[in-house]
């Protein structure tokens, strides 16, 4: 009984995972049998859980598989996703959504799957953020960060500060968010201060934004951060906290002062 139960919770599984990729008979017992080998090769998730993930994979990525070929290509797609979530003792299904959103918040491709998942597994690795919190953060800041054209593996770099530093998930995708829209669209006092940050004058035709965005291009979150602490060596901490306080809202400060020390911090050394 038990063993039946467990075989109609696994057909039910990759019945509704067949559907999603609009799959043939033959190609259905295939994936079938794909799955239940993927679920031994990684000896973490059941094949119900596999199937599930390649469910939400295939109707992610819209993709109609209508090969073997092509089964297989999406199948190995999603092996590094199945290694990551293993490894870092997480969701897989989560883990799906997690890099499914990024690769289409960065407008990057299925055969991009082996870089997002490294990026987020260095990072969860070396940091204090776990893969769900960074999937959870890209979601608040990744296509801002996309319009912007600041990469992927940048935006994972300022997440991993702000995690260490407790600002995890949500709260650190909205800071990062908020610190990128205050320069899109700053207040005039906003303007006015970094003018006198960065010693411009507007009398001369001047303004912050020629560092910031020459030629309407953005140099860069990094670059920004390098300029900005650049003209806050010699500030105090407390002087940088006002600053802060200045230039951003209460939600961004904590993502604000984070990357602008460290900033400092590798100036210095």
């Amino acid at each position: 009984y038990s063993m039946a139960d467990s075989y109609v919770k696994f057909d039910e599984a990759a019945t509704r995972a067949a559907m999603a990729m609009r799959l043939s008979v033959d190609l259905t017992d295939d994936l079938r049998e794909g799955v239940k080998q993927a679920s031994i090769a990684v000896a973490r998730f059941t094949p119900e859980e596999i199937a599930e993930g390649m469910r939400l994979w295939a109707a992610g990525t819209g993709e109609v598989v209508q090969s073997q070929s092509q089964l297989n290509r999406l199948m190995e797609d999603t092996v590094d996703i199945q290694k990551l979530a293993a490894i870092n003792n997480v969701e897989f299904s989560q883990t799906v959504d997690d890099v499914g959103g990024i690769m289409h918040e960065f407008g990057l491709q299925t055969e991009d799957v082996g870089r997002i998942t490294s990026v987020l597994n260095f990072v969860a690795a070396e940091s204090f953020a776990n893969v769900n919190d960074l999937g959870q953060a890209f979601k608040m800041v990744g296509p801002l960060a996309n319009e912007l054209g600041v990469s992927f593996e940048t935006t994972a770099a300022a997440l991993a500060m702000l995690s260490d530093n407790n600002v995890k998930g949500t709260m650190a995708g909205r800071a990062l968010r908020q610190v990128l829209l205050s320069l899109l669209d700053p207040t005039a006092k906003t303007s006015s201060n970094l003018n006198t940050l960065f010693g411009v004058s507007e009398e001369l035709g001047e303004t912050w934004r020629d560092l910031i965005f020459p030629n309407d291009e953005f140099v860069g979150l990094a670059e920004t951060f390098d300029i900005l602490a650049a003209s806050t060596e010699n500030m105090t901490d407390a002087q940088k906290a006002e600053l802060a306080a200045i230039l951003q809202n209460a939600n961004a400060v904590p993502a604000f002062i984070t990357m602008l020390r460290n900033q400092n911090e590798a100036r210095r050394y």
